[in-house]
């Protein structure tokens, strides 16, 4: 009967400690507030020039992700495709909510698939079109190809920030470019 008593206790005292937790981290577990999202709970430091302008090189590389996962989705209805470019948007997002939050011009003035202001990022999104169009391999190939560079421009950011709010945003598309990565060459490599 102690034992039942003792253990009743334990039980009663985990949940309400549970119950607590659950209270003070709700608000930052709720489906809302993803892991991008929580940036924007972190108080922004000032920007350096190269900071400033790595923000607005992820919006348009994100976009050219995005809109390049778009039409090579409609031309060989993969769901691989549509998956992505849905990922896709939401950094779009997460950057650009960086953009408002400190208070930078949006690149991104015509939000239509494929139009880009930057020439740069135009020619980028035509070739990676024109190469994945020529068979599902050479779409994979380019998915690949993006994310790579994704990956390189996110590691290439992260070895001079400091700012913790662009760090977490950065960090976390990291890691989803990585998985990314690894979805186009697993379809590559069971596609032979």
């Amino acid at each position: 009967m102690k034992n039942i008593l003792k253990y009743s206790v334990i039980l009663l005292a985990a949940m309400i400690l549970s119950s607590c937790s659950d209270q003070v981290t709700g608000s930052l577990n709720s489906p809302e507030n993803s892991e991008l999202n929580k940036a924007e709970l972190l108080v922004p430091g000032e920007l350096s020039q190269e900071e400033a302008d790595g923000i607005i090189f992820m919006r348009q590389e994100e976009k050219v992700a995005r809109d390049v996962y778009t039409i090579l989705g409609q031309t060989w209805d993969l769901k691989i495709f549509e998956n992505i470019k849905i990922a896709e948007q939401k950094h779009m997002d997460a950057v650009q909510k960086l953009i408002i939050k400190y208070n930078l011009t949006d690149p991104v003035i015509n939000d239509e698939v494929g139009v880009f202001a930057d020439p740069a990022f135009q020619q980028m999104f035509d070739d990676f079109v024109l190469q994945g169009q020529q068979s599902i391999i050479e779409a994979m190939l380019v998915g690949q190809t993006i994310e790579e560079q994704d990956i390189a421009a996110l590691e290439n950011q992260l070895s001079f920030i400091d700012n913790q709010d662009l760090i977490k945003v950065y960090s976390n598309l990291k890691t989803a470019s990585e998985n990314h990565l690894f979805a186009f060459t697993n379809y590559v490599i069971t596609a032979y």
